[in-house]
């Protein structure tokens, strides 16, 4: 059997303290905050900064389309098919998050998309939607700052923190961005033998 390793134990701390400071001082719903803080202790300082700001950037752009098309979606002001609507606002998170390199955070940004479309009524959605985009942001940054102040052995030798993850997930984002496009210009750009790009 696995033994409870510093990664476990981290996000677990992590979750108590956030869900304490939550439910007793601030008197909200921890539950954002915790998938938040959840996703950014990773095993390793840069890849829960990595996971931590996907979802948090994820949460802001799905977060952003929804408040723009909610209100258009209820009301149907050209008289379509709803659902339109919604495919529409699919397509800009798609595209948000490709042009920012970001592909890691196309799931989280669908999720808040759809829970808010089909969940909160028209006098609650904004509330609700900026609450969760605040609440995803501080509980991914609590989440990183247990994985600073916790650092696993490989932390320690590489000297992880807030700047080096940074550059990595700027790295990480451009290779994601220039894969992500050469997917869709497959069938578009034409290829030599080797299969690679003739631009």
């Amino acid at each position: 059997m696995p033994k409870i390793g510093l990664r476990t134990t981290k996000t677990a701390l992590a979750c108590l303290i956030l869900g304490i400071i939550y439910i007793y001082l601030l008197k909200r719903n921890p539950c954002f905050a915790l998938i938040g803080a959840a996703f950014s202790c990773g095993s390793q300082f840069n890849e829960g900064f990595r996971h931590g700001f996907n979802r948090s950037i994820g949460t802001l752009t799905g977060g952003v389309v929804i408040l723009l098309l909610y209100h258009i979606y209820w009301t149907n002001p050209l008289n379509i098919l709803p659902e339109i609507y919604m495919a529409i606002g699919v397509i800009l998170l798609l595209y948000f998050n490709t042009i920012l390199g970001s592909s890691g955070a196309i799931q989280p940004a669908i999720v808040i998309y759809f829970v808010v479309m089909y969940t909160q009524p028209e006098d609650n959605y904004a509330a609700y939607t900026i609450a969760r985009i605040i609440d995803t942001a501080i509980g991914a940054a609590f989440g990183c700052l247990f994985n600073y102040l916790l650092p696993s052995k490989i932390d320690r030798q590489k000297k992880s923190n807030l700047s080096t993850a940074y550059h990595a997930w700027v790295k990480a984002s451009k290779r994601s961005k220039e894969e992500t496009l050469d997917f869709y210009e497959a069938d578009m750009i034409p290829r030599n033998d080797n299969d690679t790009l003739l631009r």
